[in-house]
C-alpha cells in the first residue's frame, strides 16, 4: 500500500523561503510527484518537484491553506493527500474587512464583506479555499454594491451549529494593474437553533464536546500512524468503541477496542488489536478494516472488510466478551470478488428478527442495503434510493444508521472529489464532512437539507480536525445523539477511489 509521509506539514513563514521534502513508503520507486492538478488556483508561491517531492517557494500571505499532492510509483499505484499548511508571519498588507456575525436557523442572513488592499484597484475576486459555510448560504455580489464591500455571504441557514471556512481576497490584474492578495482568513459562524423544530431529529446543532481528539494514535504501537472509522455500542453504562488502527512502520490496518464511561475519556484495551490480520494465506491476511459491531446482550458480532488473498471480502467475527473473537467467516452473499470486492460494511442493525446492513462502495461511492436472518447469509436489495445530485466527482460513503422508533436515520461521510480549481463554491479541494438522511423503510431515503449539504463539518483553524471529518459512529442515548467521528488529513489511495479521512477520533453531540 502506497503511503505519503509525513501526516502534517511544518509551518511556513510569509516572505521566507520554504523547503520541505515529502516521502513515500509501500510503493515501488522511482516516484513521481505532482501538485498542479490537485491544488487550488493559488498555491501561495509554492511548487513541488516532480522527481524529489520537495515543496519549495516563498509564500507571500499568511493563513491556513489546503495543498493537495499526489505521488505515483513505477507501477502506477497512486496516493493523493490533502494537507493543511499554516503560514505565519506578517504577510500581505491586505486584510478582509469585518467578520461574519452569528445567525439563527431558518432566518435570513447576510454578511457583506470586502478587503483593504494596497495599490491600484483592479477589481475583486473572492476565493473560497477550504471548509464549509452554513448550509443554505451562498456567495455572490453584494445586492447593494459597494467598492469596499462588493461580496456577500447570504441566504437562509438550514442547519444549526458551528461552521468554519477559509477565504482569501485578491485584485485581478487588468492592464497596468498588479494583482495583490489578502492574507487567507478563517472564520467560524455559529447558527443558533430555531425556537421551534426546523429540521429532523439528529440533523442539526452538532456540538463538539472536546477541542482535542478523544482517541488518538499511540506512538510506537500498532495504531501509531492513524486511528479512524469507529463503531460504538453501549453495554450497560459503558461505551465500547471498535476502531481501525494503522501501524507507522508497516501501515497495516487492524481493529482495536476502547472503553469509556462518558464517551469523552477512553481507555484502550491492553489486548490490542482485538482483531488482527489473519494468518499467512488467509483471505484477510493483509488488513482488516471498517468494523461494524452489533451486540444482542449475549453475542458480539463484528462485520469487517478484509484483504490479503487478491480479493477484498466482507467477513463476520463473533465474541462472547467483545475482546476475544472467533473468525474468520466470509459472509455468504458477499463472498465473491465480483460483489464483496466492491463493497464494505457500513451500519448493521437488527429490526425485529432481521439484520439490516447498509454497505458502501469505495470505488463507486454508492450505498446499498442487504438483509439477513443470521448475519451470515445475506439478500442484496441493491443500491438505496438517495436522490442527491453529487456533481463534480463528489460522493458519499460509510453510512451509520439508527432506527429511531419507526424512522431510520442515516449519517454518511460525504466529500467533493477532485474538481477544476477556481469553482466559486470552493470545490477545488476535498471538502470532507457528514451528511444526513431519513427513511421509513431503509431503502428509500430523503436527504436533509434537500441540497445534500453537510450537517457536521470541519473544525476551526489550526484545530486537529480542520482538514476534514468523516467516517463516524452515531448512537441515540436517551434523548441525546452522540457522534464519534474521524478527523484529520484527507487521503485518496488512487484516482476514482473513496477519499477517506485519517488521523484521530473526535466526539460531538446534540445537546
Amino acid at each position: 500500500m502506497l503511503t505519503m509521509l509525513p501526516t502534517t506539514l511544518p509551518p511556513a513563514v510569509a516572505g521566507t523561503p520554504y523547503s520541505f521534502a515529502l516521502t513515500a513508503v509501500g510503493g515501488t520507486p522511482p516516484y513521481t510527484w505532482d501538485g498542479g492538478a490537485w491544488t487550488p488556483v493559488d498555491t501561495n508561491g509554492l511548487t513541488i518537484n516532480k522527481s524529489s517531492g520537495i515543496i519549495s517557494g516563498t509564500p507571500t500571505y499568511t493563513g491556513t491553506m489546503p495543498l493537495i499532492f499526489e505521488v505515483v510509483d513505477s507501477n502506477g499505484a497512486a496516493s493523493t493527500v490533502q494537507y493543511d499548511l499554516r503560514v505565519t508571519g506578517t504577510g500581505s498588507s491586505g486584510t478582509i474587512t469585518g467578520s461574519p456575525l452569528s445567525g439563527i436557523q431558518g432566518q435570513s442572513y447576510t454578511w457583506n464583506y470586502g478587503a483593504s488592499l494596497a495599490g491600484i484597484y483592479c477589481g475583486p475576486a473572492s476565493r473560497f479555499l477550504a471548509g464549509v459555510v452554513p448550509p443554505g448560504l451562498g456567495w455572490g455580489l453584494n445586492p447593494v454594491y459597494s467598492p469596499t464591500q462588493p461580496y456577500s455571504l447570504y441566504g437562509t441557514p438550514d442547519i444549526a451549529g458551528e461552521f468554519t471556512f477559509t477565504i482569501s481576497y485578491a485584485e485581478v490584474a487588468t492592464g497596468s494593474c498588479t494583482p495583490t492578495a489578502t492574507n487567507a482568513a478563517t472564520f467560524s459562524v455559529t447558527i443558533a437553533p430555531a425556537t421551534s423544530p426546523a429540521s429532523p431529529a439528529g440533523s442539526s446543532n452538532w456540538t463538539r464536546q472536546s477541542t482535542a481528539a478523544v482517541v488518538a494514535p499511540t506512538a510506537g504501537q500498532w495504531d501509531g500512524f492513524a486511528v479512524r472509522a469507529p463503531s460504538v455500542i453501549k453495554v450497560g453504562s459503558t461505551y465500547v468503541m471498535y476502531y481501525e488502527g494503522e501501524d507507522s512502520a508497516t501501515h497495516t490496518r487492524q481493529i482495536g477496542r476502547a472503553i469509556s464511561s462518558d464517551g469523552l475519556s477512553w481507555t484502550k484495551s491492553p489486548a490490542t488489536p482485538v482483531l488482527a490480520v489473519g494468518p499467512s494465506g488467509a483471505w484477510d491476511s493483509g488488513e482488516v478494516r471498517y468494523p461494524s459491531v452489533f451486540y444482542d446482550g449475549t453475542t458480539y458480532r463484528m462485520w469487517y472488510w478484509g484483504a490479503g488473498s487478491g480479493c477484498d471480502l466482507m467477513g463476520l467475527a463473533t465474541s462472547s466478551d467483545g475482546i476475544t473473537w472467533t473468525r474468520p467467516q466470509t459472509a455468504s452473499g458477499f463472498g465473491s470478488c465480483d460483489f464483496a470486492g466492491q463493497y464494505a460494511p457500513g451500519a448493521v442493525i437488527k429490526n425485529g428478527s432481521t439484520f439490516m446492513m447498509w454497505y458502501w462502495e469505495p470505488l463507486g461511492e454508492a450505498i446499498g442495503l442487504a438483509t439477513s436472518a443470521d448475519g451470515i447469509s445475506w439478500t442484496n436489495s441493491g443500491l438505496v434510493n438517495m436522490p442527491v445530485d453529487f456533481n463534480n466527482g463528489a460522493g458519499f460513503s460509510r453510512p451509520v444508521v439508527v432506527l429511531d422508533g419507526t424512522t431510520f436515520r442515516m449519517w454518511f461521510a460525504r466529500h467533493y472529489g477532485f474538481v477544476a480549481a477556481g469553482n466559486a463554491s470552493g470545490f477545488d479541494i476535498y471538502k470532507a464532512n457528514m451528511g444526513y438522511a431519513t427513511s421509513s423503510d431503509g431503502l428509500n431515503w430523503s436527504v436533509y437539507p434537500a441540497s445534500g449539504a453537510t450537517v457536521f463539518g470541519a473544525g476551526r483553524e489550526n484545530a486537529w480536525d480542520h482538514t476534514g471529518v468523516g467516517d463516524a459512529a452515531v448512537i441515540k442515548d436517551g434523548t441525546t445523539y452522540r457522534m464519534w467521528y474521524t478527523g484529520g488529513r484527507i487521503n485518496m489511495p488512487s484516482p476514482g477511489y473513496y477519499a477517506f479521512v485519517e488521523g484521530a477520533i473526535g466526539y460531538a453531540a446534540i445537546p
